[in-house]
C-alpha cells in the first residue's frame, strides 16, 4: 500500500477535487473527474436565466465575461449594483467571486440571493457548495437538506452532500453518499470512479477490484482507476495482474505522468532499477516539474551507478523543492561510506547548488 499512498499524496487524491467544480458557481473548467452538472439544472431555470440576461445589457456583458473567465471584470461591473441585481445578476456575481477564490463575498452574495427567493433550490445549492469550499461542512449539509426538502430529486444537492463528507474526511459517509448517487442516478462514470477511489483508500480489496474494473470500462478518461486496481491486485498477492493493469493503463494513457510514475514505483520496489529508471524518466518527460519523478529517476540512476545523471536529477528536484535536498544528502552519505572521493566532492558541490 505504501507506493499507492505515495501517489495519492503526490496527486492530492486523498482530498480529491469535488465532483461539481465544473458548475458555474466554481469558476473552473470541467475536467475528467468533474461532471458538468450545469446540465442537471432544470430547463425552466436555464430559460429564466437566459431571458433575464437578454433584457439587461450589463448582465449580457457579464455573461460574456463569464465565458472568458474574466472574473475581475465581472466583479467591477456587478458589485456596485449589488442591492439592485436580480436573481441572475447575483448568481453571476457569486460565480465571479468564486473564480477569484473570494469565498466570504461569494457566500454573502448567495445568502442575499437566497433571502430574496427562499425556496430557490438552485441558489441554495450554490450556497451549500460555497460553504463546502469554505470548509463550513455542517452548514453546507444543513443547506443541502433544505434543498432536498424542496426538491427530493435534485442531483446537484446529492453531489454536494458527497462533497461535504468527502472534503471533511468522513470516508464512511462519503462512501455512503456516492453509493446513494449511483443508486439514484445510475452508474455515471465519475461516480463509479470516486467509489473506486474510496474503496481503495479504505483497503477493501475485493470491492476495489470489482468497482475499479467496472470504472476502467465506463470512465475512459480516468487513469487513476487502473492505478487503484493495480494496487488492490498487488495487495491480494497477485502482482502479475497488478502489473498488467498498469501496462493496460499505459496503452490508454501514454502521456500520463501518474501512470508512468506508478510503473516506476512498481519496478523500484521490485528492485528492477533499469525499468524504474525508464518509467520515472517517462514521467519526467511528461511533467518536468514532477519532483517525485525526478527523485525516482535520480535514485534509479544512483543504484545503476549513473552518478552524473543521478546528481543532475537530484539538483533539479531540490531547486523546485528545497526540502528534497535531503535525498541528495542521503546519496552523498552513501558515497562517503563507499569512500568514493571523486563523487563525494561532486555531490558536495551539488548540495551547494541546492542552496
Amino acid at each position: 500500500m505504501k507506493w499507492l499512498k505515495f501517489l495519492l499524496f503526490t496527486f492530492g487524491l486523498f482530498s480529491m477535487t469535488t465532483l461539481d467544480q465544473a458548475l458555474a458557481r466554481s469558476g473552473q473548467k470541467p475536467g475528467p473527474n468533474r461532471p458538468n452538472l450545469r446540465e442537471v439544472a432544470s430547463t425552466n431555470d436555464r430559460s429564466a436565466q437566459n431571458e433575464t440576461t437578454k433584457n439587461d445589457p450589463d448582465l449580457k456583458l457579464a455573461a460574456e465575461y463569464d465565458k472568458q473567465y474574466k472574473w475581475s471584470q465581472m466583479v467591477v461591473l456587478l458589485a456596485p449594483k449589488l442591492n439592485t441585481l436580480d436573481r441572475q445578476g447575483l448568481i453571476l456575481l457569486a460565480k465571479a467571486y468564486g473564480g477569484l477564490a473570494d469565498s466570504v463575498n461569494r457566500i454573502r452574495v448567495l445568502e442575499l440571493a437566497s433571502s430574496k427567493a427562499k425556496n430557490d433550490y438552485y441558489i441554495l445549492t450554490l450556497l451549500g457548495d460555497a460553504m463546502v469550499e469554505n470548509k463550513q461542512f455542517d452548514k453546507a449539509l444543513d443547506t443541502y437538506k433544505q434543498v432536498l426538502e424542496i426538491n427530493s430529486k435534485y442531483e446537484p444537492a446529492f453531489v454536494g452532500v458527497f462533497n461535504a463528507y468527502n472534503d471533511s474526511g468522513n470516508k464512511y459517509e462519503a462512501r455512503n453518499a456516492v453509493g446513494d448517487l449511483i443508486k439514484r442516478f445510475g452508474k455515471k462514470p465519475v461516480y463509479l470512479s470516486h467509489l473506486c477511489r474510496i474503496f481503495s483508500i479504505d483497503d477493501f480489496l475485493k470491492k476495489t477490484v470489482e468497482t475499479c474494473e467496472e470504472a476502467t470500462t465506463l470512465d475512459k478518461k480516468n487513469e487513476m482507476n487502473y492505478i487503484y486496481l493495480s494496487q488492490a491486485y498487488i495487495n491480494m498477492k497477485m502482482p502479475e495482474k497488478g502489473l498488467a493493469a498498469l501496462e493496460k493503463a499505459l496503452k490508454h494513457f501514454p502521456k500520463s505522468s501518474p501512470v508512468a510514475l506508478a510503473l516506476g514505483q512498481y519496478y523500484w520496489e521490485q528492485k528492477d532499477f533499469v525499468q524504474s529508471k525508464k518509467y520515472f524518466r517517462q514521467a519526467v518527460v511528461v511533467d518536468e516539474k514532477s519532483t517525485e519523478a525526478l527523485i525516482g529517476y535520480a535514485n534509479s540512476c544512483f543504484e545503476l551507478h549513473l552518478l552524473n545523471e543521478a546528481l543532475e536529477s537530484f539538483v533539479r528536484a531540490c531547486k523546485i523543492n528545497g526540502s528534497l535536498s535531503r535525498e541528495l544528502r542521503a546519496a552523498y552519505v552513501k558515497l562517503r561510506a563507499q569512500k568514493d572521493e571523486k563523487w563525494v566532492q561532486k555531490y558536495e558541490q551539488g548540495m551547494n547548488r541546492c542552496l
